[in-house]
C-alpha cells in the first residue's frame, strides 16, 4: 500500500514541496545517481542531506523519500517500506 501512495506522489507534475538550493541540488544529484543504477552512492548522498536537514523537515522527508526510491530500485523493499513509513509518522 505504501509503495502504491508514494508512487501516485512521484507523478504529481512540479514540485511538491521548496528545497532550498543546496538541498535541490544534492536530490537532482541523487536522483541522477539512482538512474545511473549507482545505488551506494545515491544513499550515501541523500544519508547526507538527512542528516544535515534535521531543522528542514520538507528537505528531510524528500532526502528519506529518495533513499526509498533507491532502496526499492535496489531491490532491498524491506528497506524502501521502513523509509517511506518513517516519512509518513515524521511528516504526515
Amino acid at each position: 500500500m505504501a509503495l502504491a501512495v508514494f508512487a501516485a506522489w512521484a507523478l504529481v507534475p512540479g514540485p511538491v514541496c521548496a528545497l532550498s538550493d543546496s538541498a535541490s541540488q544534492d536530490v537532482s544529484r541523487a536522483v541522477e545517481l539512482r538512474v545511473a543504477r549507482k545505488y551506494d552512492e545515491a544513499s550515501t548522498l541523500l544519508r547526507g542531506l538527512a542528516e544535515r536537514s534535521a531543522a528542514d523537515p520538507e528537505a528531510r522527508s524528500e532526502a528519506l523519500y529518495q533513499q526509498g526510491l533507491v532502496m526499492q530500485e535496489s531491490g532491498r523493499t524491506d528497506e524502501a517500506l521502513a523509509l517511506y513509513d518513517s516519512v509518513v509518522r515524521e511528516y504526515p
